[in-house]
Formats: C-alpha cells, structure tokens, sequence
C-alpha cells in the first residue's frame, strides 16, 4: 500500500509540477529546435561563405588596379676613367668628304664615378582580362551555383532538424497518453480492490478474489511507474533537440486540429532539396565543362603601368629621376599540350553524364520513399479508425461487465478481463494517433510538402 501511495503522489507532483511551465507549442519546439543546433548554425555559417564566394568571382570582372614599391640601397660605386689624348682634326675636301689635314686637337682624360646609394622606384599598374574563353563568366556561374547549393543545403539541414524535433514532440504527447491512461487503469483497479477488501471483511466475497486484484494492482502499479519513466525520457530528450535544461519539466500543448487526408495527396519530390541540389550538382559539371573548354581558347589581356624611378648617381649628379607610362596588350594561344586539355574536357564530360544519372536514379528512389510513405499514412489512418472503435466496445464492455459484476451476475476474473481489455485499447489507440502524426511528418518531407499540415487530435 505504501508503494501505491508512493507512485500516486509522484504522479501528483511530477502533474503539479508540468502545469508551472510555460505551454510550449509545436512550432515553439520547431524555432527553439533550429535556434539550438549546431548543425544549423554551420548550414548558415556555410551559406555566408558562399555569398563572399559570389561576390569574389563577380570582381573578376572588373580591372585591378594595383601599387607597388621598391627600394634599394648599395654601397657599389664604379670608378672609370676614360684616357684622353690628341684627335685628328678633319677639312672638306673639294667633293665635301671629310679628310684629314694633319692638325690635332687634345682630348683630355674623363673621369667616371658611378653610385648606386639609394634607389627606388613606384608602379601603379591596371589590368584588365578581355577574353579568358569563358573561364571568368563559367566561374561566375559556378559561384552563383554554389551559393544556391549554400542555401538548399541549409534548407535541407533545417528540414532533418525539424523532422527530428516533431518526431520528439509527438512520442512526448504519447507517453504522456500512455502516463494518463495508465493513471485511470490504475485508479480503476484501486477502487475495485476497495470494494473487494470491503466485501471480504464483510463476509460476502473470498480472500482469493482479494489476492488476485492485489496482483493486477502491483502489475498496474509496475507499468505506471514504466510509462513514467518513459515520459520523463521523452521530455529529456525533446529538451535536448530544443535547447532547454534537460531536467527542465516542458509541458507542451497537445489539442491540434484534425488531419484532412485530402490536403497531402500531392507528391513534388521536384520541391525536395535533395532533388534540386542534384539538378546544382548537374549546372555544376556542366560549368566544369566550359572551363575545361576555355583552356583551349585563347586568352587576351590588357594591362598599363605608369612608374615613377628615382636613384643612380654619375658624377654626383642622379641619372634617373621621372615617371613613364607603358601599355601591354597580350595574347596567349594554346598550340599543344600532348592532349592534356582535351582529356580534362572528356573527363569534364564524362562526370556531368554521372551526375545525370545520378539525378535520376535517386529521384527515383525518392518517388518511391514518398509513395511508401504515402500508403503508411493510409494504414495508419485506417488504424486509428479501428482502435477508436475498438476503445468504444471496451468500453461498452467494460461498463456492461461492471453492472453485472456488482449485481453478482459475472466474475471477477471476466471483469479484471474487461479492465485490461479496454486499457489495451486503450494504449493501442494512443500508439496509432501517435504513429499516424509521425508517418505524417516523415512524409510530409519524402513528399516535398513546404507548408505545415495539420494533425489528428
């Protein structure tokens, strides 16, 4: 008896104790859920990447301009002298060549005193890419590519996070059917025992019949404390996916309205992310291939520099010191690489044909998983239908056998029967909603279904 009160006031307090906390909602579980993840703090992290991705291949377009300095000091000098000495004087002669005419003038010595000492120079230089065969715009394309691939996958991420986080919410709501159900079983079992504890004290019922309700009320009381202990689990384990403390008491709202099978008959796996990062992954290739193309094109190019030099000293006086401008315009044709550029085309190739075999092959398996899961939302349907109408006959049974057990017409034994017949379906019925909202959300996902569905209550 002491143990029975034992798990009745735990029930109490651990009832007591949710009814404190704030009603959290499914799509309160779904934001607190995606705000907690690492997963998703990372899919977004790599979405930011790809944006600066984008935005560095688009300045490629663009000329750069660039500055650049130099400066050298060197104690080297040069000393030269260049010797003088008499030179030939020279006269026209009567046809107005140049000939000697004996004279000669001095030349005296010249002395030459080369200095590095200080040098340096600065070039501001422009360049601009004309025509790269594609190269440039291919990229492009693949950085646009990979931004999209960016935000499916981040998409996809928060899809599985949301999966898992509703799968979490819904086995909460059925352990706490399974506590709540328990918890009337039990009460029904504990009231019986009373009255047949009266009954045997009075002489009117014998103290086997008292015996075999104490053992249904243990195996009840046994069960209660299982089903509690698999909703406190269920709990930890919703407050670890949504980023609470684990020993936290959530207690979330479980009135939603009923399921229109009519409103998910539709199956878009074309909306999936999965399919259109497998069609990003084919634009991919094909981009690959047209930079592969582009190494067999020819390249032009346009660059101008306008450089500033001062330093060099003859003689003490500096030799060099002014700007100068330059313009280069260059041209690079590809003659022959002994098949190198073309086998990375084939190669190129060959992996945008794998890519659209892939596509197809895992879109089918995809349209398959959403076909699957579509008829298991049908059975579970059907199933909720006939647990439902099963609870109802137990409990029709349960009430008839009630009536006649106490006007002395039936058993014990028919009558605890009749108890565990309607708690099982009781359970059963439990279990079905349960998996129907859970076959619902898996398929929701297969299906490419963006928007919410409503529940089955």
């Amino acid at each position: 008896m002491k143990i029975r009160y034992i798990i009745v006031f735990i029930s109490f307090l651990l009832v007591s104790s949710l009814q404190a906390q704030e009603l959290l909602t499914l799509d309160d579980c779904r934001n607190m859920a995606l705000e907690h993840n690492n997963q998703t703090k990372i899919a977004g992290k790599n979405r930011e990447i790809a944006k600066l991705d984008l935005k560095i291949y688009q300045s490629q377009y663009l000329p750069k301009l660039s500055l650049s300095g130099n400066y050298l000091y060197s104690n080297t000098s040069l000393e030269k002298t260049i010797q003088g000495g008499l030179l030939p004087t020279l006269s026209p002669d009567p046809s107005g060549n140049m000939v000697p005419n004996g004279g000669a003038a001095y030349f005296p010595d010249i002395p030459l005193e080369l200095k590095v000492n200080s040098i340096f120079n600065t070039s501001l230089i422009l360049t601009q890419p004309l025509y790269t065969g594609g190269k440039i715009t291919s990229a492009n394309r693949m950085a646009q590519i990979g931004n999209q691939i960016a935000d499916l996958a981040e998409e996809l991420t928060t899809e599985e996070v949301i999966l898992i986080c509703e799968q979490t919410f819904w086995n909460v709501i059925k352990s706490s059917s399974m506590v709540e159900t328990a918890s009337k079983y039990l009460e029904t079992l504990q009231e019986l025992e009373r009255n047949v504890e009266n009954a045997v004290n009075e002489g009117l019922a014998h103290n086997k019949d008292l015996l075999t309700v104490k053992v249904k009320v243990n195996e009840a009381i046994l069960n209660m404390a299982r089903v509690q202990n698999a909703y406190k689990l269920s709990v930890m384990n919703l407050n670890h996916i949504i980023g609470l403390p684990l020993d936290t008491n959530t207690y979330i709202q479980k009135d939603y309205e009923v399921f229109s099978y009519e409103e998910m008959s539709q199956i878009s796996i074309e909306s999936r992310p999965e399919y259109q990062l497998l069609e990003n992954q084919v634009k991919l290739n094909l981009q690959n291939e047209k930079i592969a193309k582009s190494e067999l094109l020819p390249t032009i190019g346009l660059a101008g520099a306008y450089s500033y030099t001062n330093g060099l000293e003859l003689n003490r006086e500096k030799l060099m010191n002014g700007g100068n401008f330059a313009a280069l315009v260059s041209l690079k044709v590809p003659l022959t690489h002994w098949g190198e550029f073309r086998n990375n085309l084939k190669k190129a190739q060959i992996k945008t044909d794998i890519s659209r075999i892939k596509k197809e092959e895992i879109a089918e398996q995809m349209y398959l998983e959403a076909t699957m899961q579509y008829n298991k939302v049908k059975e579970s349907l059907l199933e909720v239908k006939l647990t439902k109408a099963m609870v109802e006959r137990a409990q029709e049974n349960m009430d008839v056998c009630k009536d006649r057990y106490e006007a002395g017409m039936e058993t014990l034994a028919s009558y605890l029967e009749a108890q565990t017949t309607l708690y099982k379906c009781r359970s059963e019925y439990i279990s079905s909603q349960t998996n129907l909202n859970l076959n619902i959300t898996t398929y929701k996902k297969a299906a490419g279904h963006t928007g919410p569905i409503p529940r089955i209550n």
